[in-house]
């Protein structure tokens, strides 16, 4: 299975057991080995071949922002191959921080398939260790990954299963001793056959409830979803959640009450849908009218929404937000609406940056934590307009979403022009993603500084950024 370990971004050394169950009770134990850091970054290894790929973003970083820290281990396959690490999920419990990306390291393994990579935190974020490949078959991982943790800190991840014919869905635990341990559950999926894509999890914290939604491409086809009250050892039969026209990206979450919200792509509309009985029926929400563009040096730039809801108890608690980006005139904008009344009605969309440059922000993923402040995180070129120099911004809101603060989180800005990266995948993938716990938001995001796509994560005090912004205004 996994014979090594590499703690990334440390000076220091770490020792780590790590067990991989598989389906079959087998139990394969991962033997840690003390192994130094690496270093800097090696251009003259395969996918290092940008040595100009970088140059120093123009404002300096907030002191509530915290470094960039690369998530991946940066070995490629013996061919060369391996250099994509995109599409990140990230669920936190307590100190443990994991992370989740498509990881073109894939084609190493006998199938020959792109696949889910993973790394594990235990210290919030501040060291990282990547954990390769999950156990079983790459044809159980193929991509698309998704991350949550349920109340207990049980983590849960999905991927998709043998060419699009399911979901691979895994168990993660932490272990009386400080290890973590994957278990490969079960394929989820339902007849007749059909081709299952774009899967997102969300779990109910009072129930522990998992609800799963995913875009179905057959009969009955759709936004479809079902949920598991045993941990995804079982699963409530599939219901349409919606299924006129085209459709895609869904992203479900889950109120206080045990409401869940569920946000897609609808041709040239974004739709909210709730359902107010634990997931077995959906009505319509909301619509919000958008644009679809590309961007610039991007192989994709899709439109998928996100949805979070206020759980504070405090002036906004149950507020409702999605976000999504729209095409402009010379770019896109992320934009964002909310509902204080369980969807009953919604705000105007507005723009999420403050920035009046004309060019690409994009990839909106929203949070809120636990004093109701809004986290808007997204991809953006306003220090580089009209190149494919990007940077990760964050945008908050205090007073329920209706006015918002900028702050760049990256330290360096970077091209996706001339990248290199392994023919036959696609290297943006489709989304990044921030997840709040308490006042902590952990900010995960696909980023090229090094020449090809990695996964870099960025702990932020949000309380602190917060405080001091309001002062600023």
């Amino acid at each position: 299975m996994l014979s090594k370990w590499l703690r990334m971004a440390s000076p220091a050394l770490m020792v780590l057991p790590v067990i991989f169950v598989g389906s079959d009770s087998q139990v394969t134990t991962g033997e840690s080995e003390e192994l130094e850091t690496p270093g800097a970054i090696d251009l003259t290894l395969p996918g290092n071949d940008v040595a100009t790929n970088q140059v120093l973003g123009p404002n300096r970083l907030d002191a509530a922002v915290g470094t960039n820290i690369m998530v991946n281990d940066r070995t490629l396959c013996p061919s060369g191959r391996g250099n994509i690490q995109s599409e990140t999920s990230v669920a936190v419990w307590n100190n443990w921080v994991l992370a989740a990306f498509n990881d073109s390291r894939g084609v190493c393994d006998p199938d020959n398939h792109a696949a889910v990579g993973w790394a594990l935190s235990y210290d919030w974020g501040t060291t990282w260790t990547d954990g390769g490949g999950l156990p079983n078959s790459r044809q159980l991982n193929n991509g698309d990954p998704w991350l949550a943790v349920g109340p207990d800190g049980t983590f849960y991840l999905t991927g998709l299963y043998n060419g699009y014919q399911g979901f691979g869905f895994y168990r993660g635990t932490i272990d009386e001793g400080g290890g973590f341990t994957w278990n490969f559950v079960r394929v989820v999926s339902f007849p007749p056959s059909a081709t299952h894509d774009k899967e997102a999890i969300a779990v109910d914290q009072n129930t522990g409830r998992i609800h799963l939604t995913y875009t179905r491409f057959g009969t009955p086809g759709g936004i479809m979803a079902t949920y598991s009250d045993d941990q995804g050892e079982t699963w409530s039969p599939q219901v349409t959640v919606f299924n006129g026209g085209s459709f895609q990206g869904s992203f479900p979450a889950i109120d206080g009450q045990g409401n869940v919200y569920v946000a897609l792509q609808a041709g040239t509309t974004i739709r909210v849908f709730k359902s107010s009985d634990g997931g077995d029926s959906f009505q319509s929400s909301a619509s919000f009218n958008y644009v679809a563009s590309s961007v610039t040096s991007m192989d994709r730039s899709s439109d998928f929404p996100q949805v979070a809801i206020d759980t504070s108890g405090g002036a906004f608690d149950g507020f409702v937000y999605v976000v999504w980006h729209s095409g402009i005139a010379g770019g896109n904008q992320p934009m964002i609406s909310h509902s204080e009344d369980g969807g009953s009605s919604w705000t105007d969309p507005i723009p999420v940056n403050q920035d009046t440059v004309v060019t690409n922000h994009w990839w909106p993923s929203v949070s809120v934590d636990a004093n109701g402040t809004v986290n808007v995180i997204y991809l953006d070129r306003r220090n580089n307009p009209g190149t494919s120099f990007t940077d990760l911004f964050l945008s908050q809101s205090t007073d329920g979403g209706y006015t918002f603060t900028d702050t760049q989180v990256t330290d360096v800005t970077s091209s996706w022009a001339g990248i290199a990266h392994d023919s036959g995948f696609t290297w943006s993938g489709d989304y990044i993603r921030g997840v709040t716990q308490g006042t902590s938001l952990y900010a995960t995001w696909a980023d090229p500084r090094n020449g090809d796509p990695d996964v870099y994560f960025s702990r932020i005090d949000s309380l602190e950024l917060a405080a001091r912004n309001n002062q600023n205004k």
